[in-house]
């Protein structure tokens, strides 16, 4: 798995999420384009194994000026959640 299955997975639109990142978005006031352009165009700041499957996963802590997302690469990618810095 890598980030271009998570890109893949954006552009055949079969990106999964939860009810996490919707409460990030909307505490942070975050749209889903902005949490996708960042995906796709933000620069990836931490690459680490995912606990939660045994390190089946890598997680990605990804930026693009204010915003911050951390996505999943499993089968479909899965975006975990989106922050705004201060």
């Amino acid at each position: 798995m890598s980030l271009k299955n998570i890109y893949d997975d954006i552009k055949s639109e079969r990106i999964t999420f939860g009810p996490h990142l919707i409460q990030r978005m909307w505490e942070n006031g975050i749209s889903i384009d902005q949490v996708l352009d960042t995906i796709l165009n933000g620069r990836v700041n931490k690459k680490e194994k995912d606990e939660r499957s045994q390190g089946h996963f890598t997680k990605y802590t990804i930026s693009k000026g204010k915003i911050v997302v951390v996505v999943k690469d499993c089968k479909p990618g899965f975006i975990i959640t989106a922050n705004r810095r201060k």
